[in-house]
């Protein structure tokens, strides 16, 4: 049986607060995705702003958060270089995430450090499923970060590709 995931790209609106509302699909993984949560109480979420993210914001669900944190304790380095990229992954999964709390009504406040990173003040924000995870962008940046970037991929295939072929190379 397949898990929840986050899919779906929905565009919303922030406030100058930095107060958005999660598309309720994604809630609807996040509330399943805390085992914290009480029958009908709040629930969280983790953000990740690594700074290998750059231009965008990721969230996770505290189950799939906690599964990483486990995956990084149990990793036992064989080398300094391995040592080192552990390190790595720790600060950028781990330190460099947050603990957000979604509101009865599906809304989350956004930190103004969060917000100055993506260069929001107010505006649209999309909200980009990608099945473990989804992806916070500012829309101005998703149209060019994004959206230019899958035009070109598409340019270079052949007419009629199909993104399930390459499922069926990976295993």
């Amino acid at each position: 049986m397949v898990e929840a995931s986050f899919t779906g790209e929905e565009r919303a609106r922030i406030d100058g607060k930095g107060r958005m509302s999660i598309p309720a699909d994604f809630r609807k993984v996040l509330q399943a995705g805390d085992p914290d949560r009480a029958e009908a109480g709040a629930y969280r979420l983790q953000l990740h702003y690594g700074d290998h993210l750059q231009d965008r914001l990721e969230v996770r669900t505290v189950a799939a958060h906690r599964a990483i944190a486990r995956r990084i304790a149990e990793w036992e380095p064989q080398d300094e270089e391995e040592e080192a990229e552990k390190d790595a992954a720790a600060h950028f999964l781990l330190t460099q995430s947050q603990s957000l709390e979604v509101d009865r009504d599906g809304r989350i406040v956004l930190p103004a450090r969060f917000r100055a990173r993506l260069g929001l003040t107010d505006g649209e924000v999309v909200f980009a499923g990608k099945g473990d995870r989804f992806e916070i962008w500012a829309a101005e940046t998703y149209e060019v970060a994004v959206q230019a970037r899958l035009r070109e991929f598409l340019a270079r295939k052949p007419k009629g590709y199909n993104p399930l072929t390459a499922l069926s190379r990976r295993r």
